[in-house]
């Protein structure tokens, strides 16, 4: 049997003679999806490479705003020990200023909180900001209460701040008018629970912060939890003797009147259930 060269072509070739075709279309069909690839890869790394630039710039303003915002709490805090509240209310105002700078950010480091080795730095600065802010909200009311107890007393700054460098006080709390005393310990008594509530608001705020100086990838943030929580702590210690003495003096002062106290000496050599025999006694009268 003879065969025609297509036949014979056929039977060496057994694809369709079309199949080149298909071929080209394959490699024409790959190709473009090589095109689209490359470009979505090309424009990946644009849109990496522009985050990055916008995440770390978003991270300087926050890490400035927050060391400015530690800066004017330290400063504020020693104006206030000073007694010096309309200043320390005023670096208080700045404070408060940088860490909502610093605030305007989080969305911009939100987007880093899921990955590996900055996640964790960018939340625990988000941390210390929000604790800033707890501690600004807190002195603010220390020294809207401090300054009207000032006023009340009739009392200024800088004569309070002489007698604190030893100068002898021409006025003593002994001295002042029974209204204006008992002025003073009413503005006192209404703050004892405003002292208690940022007593322990602070007491939070420093607990966050000290669990933060205890991690390891806090990187440039470390420094300024650390200098932070002692400063904090130092606060929150005179603050919750304040926040005491406010809770306390009320009751002992007679501001609503006269009180009379049972003082019981107990000899301990003596034990009875409250703490000894009551051998002595003593009736004290306070108006």
């Amino acid at each position: 049997m003879r065969y025609t060269t297509l036949e014979r072509l056929k039977k060496i070739v057994p694809h369709d003679l079309s199949f080149l075709e298909h071929l080209n279309r394959s490699a024409h069909i790959r190709h473009q999806r090589q095109g689209v690839l490359r470009k979505i890869l090309f424009w990946g790394a644009i849109a990496l490479f522009v985050w990055m630039v916008v995440f770390g710039l978003a991270a300087l303003e926050v890490f400035a705003n927050a060391t400015d915002g530690v800066k004017s709490l330290r400063l504020a805090k020693t104006d206030a020990l000073q007694l010096h509240f309309r200043d320390a209310t005023e670096s208080l105002n700045r404070a408060e200023s940088s860490f909502k700078q610093a605030k305007r950010f989080f969305p911009i480091l939100a987007t880093a909180h899921g990955m590996p080795f900055i996640g964790s730095p960018v939340k625990q600065a988000e941390a210390l900001i929000l604790a800033g802010g707890d501690v600004v909200v807190s002195l603010k009311s220390v020294c809207e209460i401090g300054e009207n107890v000032l006023e009340l007393s009739g009392l200024n700054e800088d004569y309070l701040s002489k007698v604190a460098e030893g100068l002898s006080p021409k006025i003593t709390f002994s001295d002042l008018p029974p209204d204006t005393k008992q002025m003073v310990l009413a503005r006192l008594q209404v703050a004892a629970g405003q002292f208690t509530l940022m007593s322990n608001r602070l007491s939070v705020a420093q607990t966050e912060l000290d669990e933060l100086s205890t991690q390891k990838t806090l990187g440039s943030f470390s420094g300024i939890i650390k200098k932070t929580s002692i400063e904090l702590a130092q606060t929150q210690e005179v603050l919750d003797r304040v926040s005491r003495f406010a809770n306390l003096i009320p009751a002992f002062s007679g501001i609503n009147g006269t009180n009379h106290f049972l003082i019981l000496f107990l000899n301990n050599a003596e034990l009875r259930p409250a703490g000894g025999f009551a051998g002595n006694y003593g009736i004290m009268t306070v108006s």
